[in-house]
């Protein structure tokens, strides 16, 4: 049996997946969307002014979280209040804001202390205030909380584990 072809699919394949990663990699992605040039942030086709505001809040949650309030931090140099949640430690963290390890893909009594914090948060702002979204895969797991306080976690957990499954 000629094995040639079967390498050479293999060989193609492997270049396939290694360019599909380059080209979405998080810092790439943002960076062609996001541009801050002299305090105003350009997020897609609007524009914010970040000196305007009294406070920028950030909330950055999902498996992408870190890079994505990592990217947003270098490319503005800003300092901001918020709230980054990711499935796993840090490597880093960026001044000014907290840092949870919510669960996924269930969700975790950590999961409920982020979505806390997130909703203290926002509830300081006022109109003078923007808030900024980062949101990538597994944030519905990681940030939680039941709309009524007598479903528990437990309730929440076993929800999730039947929507997963």
């Amino acid at each position: 049996m000629n094995l040639a072809p079967f390498v050479y699919m293999r060989g193609v394949a492997t270049e396939i997946f290694r360019r599909t990663l380059a080209e979405v990699n998080i810092h790439k992605v943002l960076s062609s969307r996001l541009e801050y040039t002299r305090g105003v942030l350009r997020v897609c086709d609007d524009l914010y002014d970040l000196n305007r505001y009294s406070q920028v809040f950030v909330v950055s949650m999902g498996k992408a979280a870190h890079p994505m309030i990592e990217t947003l931090s270098f490319l503005t140099s800003s300092t901001f209040n918020g709230v980054v949640v990711s499935g796993h430690p840090a490597q880093t963290q960026v001044e000014g804001l907290r840092y949870f390890e919510g669960g996924h893909p269930l969700p975790s009594a950590e999961s409920l202390r982020a979505a806390e914090a997130i909703l203290k948060g926002l509830n300081s702002l006022d109109h003078q205030s923007l808030a900024i979204f980062l949101i990538s895969g597994g944030a519905s797991a990681m940030v939680e909380q039941a709309i009524d306080r007598e479903i528990s976690l437990e309730d929440l957990v076993q929800t999730y584990r039947v929507l997963v499954h």
